[in-house]
């Protein structure tokens, strides 16, 4: 099973998405966060391909059906070129998340999350 996974997990907070969101639109940015849909691309498929030709923001959350274990969100900046990376820093999420090894996630299923004081 872990050959599907690298050594470490991170844990996020519960309203991630929100701020993550809150600050690309501070920034100026639009931003849609969504599950990856896992489909079978040897099926062509009329939606889809609809979806493409009219550069539809789903587009960009369909992923091989191959990949579902990986259970993938996404982050979407439309309008935003990047060529290398993009940070934002997000404050409120200090000491909100936590990186854990992935062997202990599975095996003992036991996070203790704390905030900060």
């Amino acid at each position: 099973m872990f050959k599907d996974f690298g050594d470490k997990a991170v844990i996020l907070p519960e309203d991630f998405v929100q701020k993550v969101v809150k600050k690309a639109e501070g920034a100026g940015n639009a931003a849609f966060i969504k599950e990856v849909q896992y489909i079978d691309y040897d099926v062509v498929d009329e939606k889809r391909k609809r979806s493409f030709d009219n550069q539809e923001i789903d587009f960009f959350f369909w992923k091989d059906k191959n990949f579902k274990s990986q259970r993938e969100v996404r982050i979407i900046l439309p309008g935003q070129l990047v060529e290398n990376h993009l940070k934002y820093y997000v404050p409120e999420l200090d000491g909100g998340s936590n990186i854990v090894d992935t062997e202990n996630l599975f095996n003992k299923l036991m996070i203790s999350i704390e905030k900060k004081k």
